[in-house]
């Protein structure tokens, strides 16, 4: 199997990091059922990246992944309702998210960061920096939104998309609006 330093290495790189996060958000936001989440699928995820990063220690969107889904996953037990129905991140009882889980989010962003110092941040690390702004955040009255708007500026660059410009605007909007 070609090694790290093989030419087709950061494709197959791209290709498996891909996977592991559409894994995660099969089960963070489940498509199909009736179930909101699928808590097998998210663990699987989670299991994947570490892994994925303990193979690729020099490989910084590794890192980031392995920040965005365990800062993500940190969030499950305040996702829903007594009822089972979602509840929006704003609305969050942030006393309930895993305090374990941020904590590895966070290791995991800074490794990212470190790695990714002399070229910039990819998607994935970007994504887990923008985590990292609401998880930091003991309240949403306390998010960073000038620093999340400056992330998703530095994520249109790398990851162009509607929905990338769409959250932009909402953090703009948050950071200007009447709370700033």
């Amino acid at each position: 199997a070609p090694g790290v330093g093989h030419p087709e290495a950061p494709a197959r790189l791209t290709a498996v990091l891909e996977v592991i996060y559409l894994i995660f958000n099969e089960g963070y936001a489940a498509t199909s059922g009736d179930d909101l989440m699928r808590p097998a699928l998210c663990d699987e995820a989670l299991r994947l990246v570490r892994t994925l990063a303990t193979l690729a220690p020099q490989e910084a969107e590794g890192h980031g992944l392995a920040a965005l889904l365990e800062i993500q996953a940190s969030r499950t037990p305040a996702r829903a309702d007594s009822q089972g129905r979602p509840v929006l991140l704003m609305e969050q009882d942030r006393g309930r998210w895993d305090p374990l889980l941020i904590r590895r989010g966070l290791a995991a962003l800074a490794q990212a960061e470190t790695l990714a110092a002399s070229h910039g941040m990819g998607p994935y690390a970007l994504q887990g920096a923008l985590a990292a702004c609401h998880a930091r955040a003991r309240h949403p009255d306390n998010t960073d939104w000038h620093r999340i708007c400056a992330l998703y500026d530095a994520l249109t660059q790398v990851l162009p998309s509607p929905i990338v410009e769409l959250n932009r605007a909402v953090a703009v909007g948050m950071a200007h609006g009447p709370q700033a």
